[in-house]
């Protein structure tokens, strides 16, 4: 839970900086069993690898995670990796 804490304030404090960040559109999705996010453009190299363990996960979340969730902005990027790490 601290290694999640840890990441989600970098990643608050990184997407604050962005002036573009609220209308970047990112997609949350597993690599190597830990949920990654990508920019929407980028999907081969995560932005950011979270501690979160997909198997840890809801079947219907493992699932939309195989296809992929798509998020715009990072205010709902946020709100997204909380659901999940909680």
């Amino acid at each position: 839970m601290k290694k999640f804490l840890a990441l989600m304030l970098v990643l608050i404090i990184m997407l604050s900086t962005c002036a573009f960040a609220a209308s970047e559109t990112y997609i949350m999705r597993e690599k190597d069993g830990f949920v990654g996010v990508f920019l929407e453009n980028d999907s081969n190299n995560p932005l950011y690898m979270t501690d979160i363990v997909v198997l840890s996960l809801p079947e219907a979340d493992r699932e939309m995670l195989k296809e992929g969730i798509r998020v715009d902005g990072a205010e709902a990027l946020r709100e997204m990796l909380e659901d999940f790490g909680s």
